[in-house]
C-alpha cells in the first residue's frame, strides 16, 4: 500500500451503527475516512430499538447531509423494505420496578408510547442485518473500511496521530493546517480544536439524533 493511501482525515474504530453512520456522512462531504472493525459482518450484536426522537432524527440527518440511506432506518416499513425483514415493530418503551412476591406498583412504572403511522412505527433493529447494511453503505460513499482488524495503539503527536493495527501496519491522520492542500481547494481535514476530529455541527447532530458514534479526544481520530 502506498504511503498516501495510509493518510486520512478521520479514523473510526468500530464498524457498528454509530461508526458507519458517522463515516458515511463525512465521506459524503469529501472527508477522507478510515473505518476499522475488529470483527466482521454480519456479526452478533444486541439492541437497538428506536424511540420517536430517533425516528424523526434519522430523517433529519438523511436530508440535512444528503444521505437517503439513513432514512431507511427511520420507520419500520422502510426498514423492512430496504434493510431487513427480520426487524420487529416496537409498541412501547416501558420500565417496571419488580419487588419479589409483590404486585407491580403503578407509581413505579413508566410507559412511553411510540409513534404509529405515518411517522412510525418505531422498530426493534435486528442488528446483524442493520450493521451489515450500514457498513456497506459507508463503503459505497467512499469510506476505506477493513474488517477483522484489531487496533493495538493510538499515538498522538503534534501534527496528528498514528493508529497502529495488529495485522495491517500503521495509518496516519493529520490535523487541519498540516495536511497537503488539494488542487480543488484548502485541506479537507476536520478541525481538531473542539476536542473531536469532526466538524462541530456533524458531531452535535449525530449525538442529538441517535447516532452514537464513538468520539475520541484530540487529533484526527474519532
Amino acid at each position: 500500500m502506498q504511503e498516501d493511501q495510509r493518510v486520512f482525515d478521520v479514523a473510526i474504530v468500530g464498524g457498528g451503527i454509530g461508526g458507519t453512520m458517522l463515516g458515511t456522512v463525512l465521506a459524503r462531504h469529501g472527508v477522507r475516512v478510515l473505518l476499522l472493525e475488529g470483527s466482521g459482518h454480519p456479526r452478533f450484536a444486541i439492541g437497538e430499538s428506536t424511540v420517536p426522537e430517533t425516528t424523526f432524527g434519522l430523517r433529519v440527518l438523511a436530508r440535512r447531509y444528503d444521505v437517503p440511506e439513513l432514512e431507511h432506518l427511520a420507520t419500520n416499513a422502510a426498514l423492512r423494505r430496504h434493510v431487513s425483514s427480520n426487524s420487529g415493530v416496537k409498541r412501547n418503551f416501558s420500565f417496571i420496578y419488580h419487588r419479589e412476591g409483590e404486585p407491580t406498583r403503578p407509581d413505579e412504572c413508566t410507559q412511553y408510547p411510540t409513534w404509529g403511522p405515518p411517522l412510525g412505527p418505531d422498530s426493534h433493529y435486528f442488528r446483524q442485518d442493520v450493521d451489515a447494511y450500514m457498513f456497506h453503505v459507508a463503503v459505497s460513499y467512499g469510506v476505506t473500511a477493513y474488517t477483522h482488524t484489531m487496533v493495538d495503539d493510538v499515538k498522538f503527536e503534534e501534527d496528528g496521530a498514528t493508529l497502529v493495527t495488529r495485522d495491517r501496519g500503521t495509518f496516519r491522520g493529520l490535523v487541519r493546517g498540516r495536511r497537503r492542500r488539494h488542487a480543488g481547494g484548502p485541506a479537507r481535514a476536520p478541525r481538531a480544536a473542539t476536542g473531536t476530529a469532526l466538524p462541530h455541527e456533524v458531531a452535535h447532530d449525530l449525538h442529538a439524533h441517535g447516532g452514537r458514534a464513538p468520539l475520541r479526544r484530540r487529533g484526527a481520530f474519532a
